[in-house]
């Protein structure tokens, strides 16, 4: 019936919602196209240390931020780094999932309203 690939559709669409948090990894090499101002970022240096900082800029070939530990700066040689892990936001995805729960309320408040054996709108 066609209720039932609406509440398909309207899950599908939370479970997108889901999968967009979490970490991603970036090579450094293109740093500059990923990466946005106020984004958390770990950057794990070729000596393998790690540092969490909000990402600033990148200024000829060097990466700025601030350390969340501290606060203090952080620059280090694009050429340096080993890796780099970006959280991201999951506030997009917190969004998705809300609008689908309360438009999945909506459709069962609605399929509730009517009357047994309606036929499916053409």
């Amino acid at each position: 019936m066609w209720y039932r690939r609406a509440v398909v559709a309207v899950a599908a669409v939370s479970l997108i919602g889901c999968s967009t948090a979490g970490t991603r990894s970036v090579d450094p090499v293109h740093a500059e196209t990923a990466l946005r101002a106020g984004e958390t970022v770990t950057v794990i240096e070729q000596s393998g240390e790690k540092n969490t900082l909000r990402f600033e800029s990148i200024d000829d070939g060097v990466l700025h931020g601030l350390r969340y530990d501290d606060g203090s700066e952080y620059a280090i040689r694009l050429g340096e780094i080993q890796a780099l892990e970006i959280e991201s936001d999951d506030s997009a995805g917190r969004t998705t999932i809300i609008v689908s729960l309360v438009a999945l309320a909506a459709l069962v408040g609605v399929l509730a309203s009517l009357p047994p054996g309606l036929p499916a709108p053409q």
